[in-house]
C-alpha cells in the first residue's frame, strides 16, 4: 500500500450517505466547526457504531 504524502493533510473530503441510519449524521454537525454541515471524520467512526448498536468501549 503506498500514500500520495507521507505527512497529513487538512483538506477536506466528500462523504456522501444514504439510506438508514443517514440521520444519525446530523448530530455531528457543526459541533467541531460551528456554522458549517462539515462533519469530523473522528465522528463518521461515531455514527457507523451508533447505528449497528454497538457499545462504545
Amino acid at each position: 500500500m503506498s500514500y500520495g504524502t507521507g505527512d497529513h493533510t487538512n483538506e477536506l473530503v466528500s462523504v456522501y450517505a444514504a439510506g438508514a441510519g443517514t440521520e444519525l449524521l446530523e448530530q455531528y454537525e457543526d459541533l467541531w466547526y460551528p456554522g458549517s454541515r462539515i462533519i469530523d471524520n473522528t465522528h463518521l467512526f461515531h455514527a457507523m457504531v451508533a447505528f449497528l448498536g454497538l457499545e462504545r468501549q
